[in-house]
């Protein structure tokens, strides 16, 4: 959202980039770009989500750290069914905790509580038919 990599190039150069030179492990590092990419290729279904599930908020006026915090863990409530809910959503708080503001972990908490239980929904109501 913020550094343009898809007009850079190479997510794993970024990455290396955003970790401070370090390269990350095999694990972290695949699992990395894979939510990255993710969400660049479902950003729009994602911003939906998130826009149905935060009232009263546009999804441009948020804060960098909150918009993309709730990018990408709204990218593995709708994608990433191995990871329990509430496992994604604490990691989304305690990231919040320690990038956001005072206010962030409430907020990015409230919203990707709505976006579970309506991505929970839509996947009963899909299953229903």
């Amino acid at each position: 959202d913020l550094s343009n990599w898809e007009k850079q190039g190479d997510i794993r150069e970024l990455l290396t980039q955003v970790h401070r030179g370090e390269p990350l492990g095999p694990v972290s590092e695949a699992y990395a770009a894979t939510l990255v990419e993710g969400v660049s290729a479902s950003r729009a279904e994602i911003d939906a989500a998130l826009s149905s599930a935060a009232e009263k908020w546009d999804i441009s006026r948020m804060a960098d750290v909150d918009r993309n915090l709730l990018r990408l863990s709204t990218w593995e409530l709708m994608f990433e069914s191995e990871t329990p809910v509430g496992v994604i959503i604490n990691e989304a708080v305690t990231l919040a905790k320690r990038f956001g503001d005072k206010d962030t972990p409430s907020f990015v908490n409230g919203i990707l509580d709505r976006v579970a239980r309506e991505v929970r929904a839509a996947k009963d109501a899909a299953d229903a038919k």
